[in-house]
């Protein structure tokens, strides 16, 4: 009986936890435009709350849209245009600048693809092996590689590291499957339901 009420608890505690948040999140949004509806509606109109709540919810939702797209299309553009003209200029700062940028259109760019495999790489001693990540071939050795080693549980930070390609053990997962592994600090298997 303890065990059934466990796993039973263990099901819906995430389950309550998102429509908990949600709500919060637009009661938090919702809020002040709500209350000058009910001023305007009065607090008699049955079902006034909840039809109030999510037409603010509508009406937030489309104005954001409508300002992103317009940000986007004409003021951020000039904005980042600016910003980059500047940061070439500034010494050694336009060095990280560009790097950096280098950096962020890799791993974010829509075209490419960041990492081109899931390793088990020997570190950081011979006989242990950690999940790594392939990002490239190593630019002055035939069986060199760059891998990247993440963290756990902060796959944001990590190791890179260069080995021969022979020896690393491919494995067969996606970067998806082995950052999941990494944060969940082995508790998720690959291929696991999530």
């Amino acid at each position: 009986m303890k065990k059934c009420f466990i796993t039973g608890l263990a099901a819906l505690l995430p389950i309550a936890f998102t429509f908990w948040f949600i709500h919060l999140i637009i009661g938090l949004f919702t809020k002040p435009f709500t209350d000058g509806l009910h001023l305007i509606w009065g607090h008699s109109m049955p079902g006034a709350k909840g039809l109030s709540q999510v037409l603010v919810v509508v009406f937030l939702f489309l104005t954001a849209l409508l300002i992103g797209f317009v940000t986007r299309r004409f003021f951020f553009s000039q904005i980042l245009h600016l910003a980059d003209k500047f940061l070439h200029h500034i010494p050694f700062v336009n060095k990280i600048y560009k790097t950096s940028k280098e950096l962020v259109h890799s791993l974010f760019g829509e075209n490419k693809t960041p990492f081109s495999q899931v390793v088990l790489a020997p570190f950081p001693y011979p006989g242990a092996y950690c999940v790594g990540l392939v990002t490239a071939d190593f630019f002055q050795g035939n069986d060199l590689v760059s891998v990247f080693i993440p963290t756990v549980p902060n796959p944001a930070t990590g190791y890179m590291v260069i080995l021969p390609r022979s020896e690393l053990i491919s494995i067969d997962i996606s970067t998806e499957e082995a950052i999941k592994y990494v944060l969940s600090c082995g508790v998720i298997q690959p291929g696991a339901p999530a």
